[in-house]
């Protein structure tokens, strides 16, 4: 079973808000279903920023990442990923995913195309977050903030 999620966020949008937002997904999640987050989120993954950190962040807690690496939105002064495509790599691990021009907007669609039905995790199955110098030091600057 999936369950597709789209989403837009607003470049003027409140950020903090677009997070406890998404964060909604915990009511839906389930380690047996299959979520993918897609849409246009106004966050450009061609670069590291804090924003796209909090992201990802978030995200790590449902073991969804973000598989788009290619620019999304091509125009004559720049060139970003600011559309993607979030999916539990342990649980899709054979997939593909392609930039798809249509011309009918001034960005770019995605094609995500799995080789490989799901068929739920195995008993098994580990959840491990990434830990290494880069996300040590993010921890360290969030828990720097707190009282």
């Amino acid at each position: 079973m999936f369950c597709i999620l789209t989403v837009y966020r607003s470049p003027s949008g409140n950020f903090n808000r677009f997070l406890e937002t998404l964060d909604a997904v915990q009511f839906v999640y389930s380690p047996s279903l299959g979520i993918i987050i897609c849409g246009d989120i106004n966050i450009n993954y061609l670069v590291i920023t804090e924003q796209r950190k909090q992201l990802d962040n978030l995200l790590l807690l449902y073991n969804l990442v973000g598989i788009v690496d290619f620019p999304t939105r091509l125009s004559n002064t720049s060139t970003t990923a600011i559309d993607n495509v979030f999916i539990d790599v342990s649980t899709f691990h054979d997939y593909l995913i392609t930039p798809f021009p249509n011309g009918l907007s001034d960005h770019d669609a995605q094609i995500l195309a799995f080789k490989t039905l799901y068929s739920g995790r195995s008993p098994g199955t580990k959840f491990v977050r990434k830990v290494d110098q880069q996300t040590i030091s993010d921890f360290t600057f969030i828990l720097s903030n707190e009282s």
